[in-house]
């Protein structure tokens, strides 16, 4: 049986469900998946990436300080997402493609960046609004 929730009564009707069932001799298998990300959460990744590059070459934090250290690379937004996103993303989600991201594993990655900014180097940039 596949049932698609998207409500709280929906939710509640999976939980009374699954509490009132009879578990089957082999027990009992639940397959919970998310919706793939928003276009609006797409565009607010990039934004992001947008803000995070301004606010790290602002801090004096270009990819030398960060990355490399022979030469001075102010970062962009496809720098910020191939060498800082996408290499937290890769071992978050175990997904090299931003567009296969649903809507759990933005926020997951999103904390791991910026956790580690704000850890390492006083950096916080707040996720745009995806709504």
């Amino acid at each position: 049986m596949k049932k698609y929730i998207q409500t709280s009564e929906g939710q509640k009707w999976l939980s009374d469900y699954i509490l009132n069932m009879n578990l089957p001799e082999h027990g009992l298998m639940i397959e919970i998946t998310t919706g793939k990300r928003t276009l609006k959460q797409n565009s607010a990744i990039h934004v992001y990436f947008n803000l995070l590059a301004k606010t790290l070459n602002d801090a004096g934090l270009d990819q030398r300080k960060l990355l490399k250290q022979s030469i001075q690379i102010p970062w962009n937004a496809d720098s910020v997402k191939e060498h800082l996103w996408k290499p937290i993303q890769e071992v978050v989600t175990q997904d090299k493609s931003t567009t296969k991201l649903d809507i759990k594993q933005v926020s997951e990655v999103y904390d791991v960046l910026s956790r580690h900014l704000a850890e390492r180097h006083g950096i916080l940039v707040d996720f745009p609004s995806a709504r």
